[in-house]
């Protein structure tokens, strides 16, 4: 992780993660101006308590990078997947979430079905699927 994005919670329990990894979960604030965040980090099977500055960081007065540091957790980039009939005359362009919706749409004069992946961030892949 180079750049460390930390957005305050509204909510609690609230998770994150630390820059070297482990899940972390801010349980509730508390009153403390240096420290207003309480919770804990995972290592492995244990639990230890830790606080955290109102920016995430595990201590205020250290620019150093610190492996208790907190950051947003990014969900990974779900593929997502679609498919169209295709015709000789009018290819396919309405698209739709499963290959059996697909072919329950389907006419008589389908040429094929095409299958189009995408990563958010990437270009989309085209398959063609034989009917």
């Amino acid at each position: 992780m180079t750049e460390r994005k930390f957005t305050p919670p509204t909510t609690f329990p609230a998770d994150y993660v630390t820059r070297d990894g482990n899940k972390a979960v801010i349980v509730g604030p508390m009153p403390n101006d240096n420290y207003p965040y309480l919770g804990y980090v995972m290592e492995g099977e244990v639990a230890y308590e830790n606080s955290w500055t109102s920016h995430g960081k595990a201590y205020e007065w250290s620019d150093d990078i610190i492996h208790e540091d907190l950051f947003d957790i990014v969900p990974e980039p779900q593929n997502q997947v679609r498919w169209a009939n295709d015709y000789e005359e009018n290819p396919g362009y309405f698209w739709v979430g499963c290959r059996k919706d697909a072919d329950l749409s389907a006419r008589d004069d389908r040429i094929a079905v095409i299958r189009r992946e995408w990563v958010e961030g990437q270009l989309p892949q085209y398959f063609t699927e034989e009917v």
